[in-house]
């Protein structure tokens, strides 16, 4: 089954242009925006709030509690991306009759600032998770919030990628 019709292509929907790599934002209202149209349009939208990570356990916990993991789950990178998986296969975390799954990871700049390394292994975590969501239909995208307007994160399989009001550099600038 296609993701997308490709007769709709045309109209660029919000999710078609979201859709595929994690997509970054600076500005917060950029992505409140997208994420209250998401909604309406259909999609489920989780929250996970990493406003208070501090340590790659705090990390874990956040997730876990969002996407509703279970008890057994090993709070490390390999049960991560396991449970992702479940994700992305409906097991848990997610609303099969949802239109999709929008995953907003809010807040977590000063953390990516903090443990690049560590940040960059959980956006790889739900870079291969929205990859392999693909293979069973179920369309997943995922938002981060950033405070780096030139953040790069270095990625292995997928790139991250601006949202496309940001797109430009020159279009990443906060109000003073």
């Amino acid at each position: 089954m296609a993701a997308f019709e490709t007769s709709v292509l045309t109209t660029h929907p919000l999710d078609f242009l979201l859709y595929g790599s994690p997509v970054m934002y600076l500005r917060p209202e950029y992505l409140r925006e997208d994420a209250a149209a998401l909604a309406d349009d259909g999609y489920e939208v989780v929250q996970i709030d990493g406003s208070g990570w501090t340590s790659e356990a705090d990390v874990h916990a956040s997730i876990s509690q969002s996407l509703q993991f279970p008890d057994y789950y090993g709070r490390n990178f390999h049960a991560l991306n396991d449970c992702l998986g479940d994700v992305a296969t409906h097991e848990y975390g997610t609303n099969p009759s949802a239109k999709g799954t929008v995953i907003v990871i809010d807040e977590a700049g000063s953390f990516a600032a903090a443990s690049p390394g560590v940040f960059a292994a959980i956006v790889e975590a739900f870079a291969g998770t929205i990859v392999y969501a693909m293979k069973f239909g179920h369309r997943m995208l995922v938002m981060l919030k950033v405070d780096d307007p030139n953040l790069k994160i270095p990625l292995q399989g997928e790139r991250t990628r601006w949202n496309h009001r940001e797109w430009l550099d020159s279009k990443r600038i906060l109000p003073a």
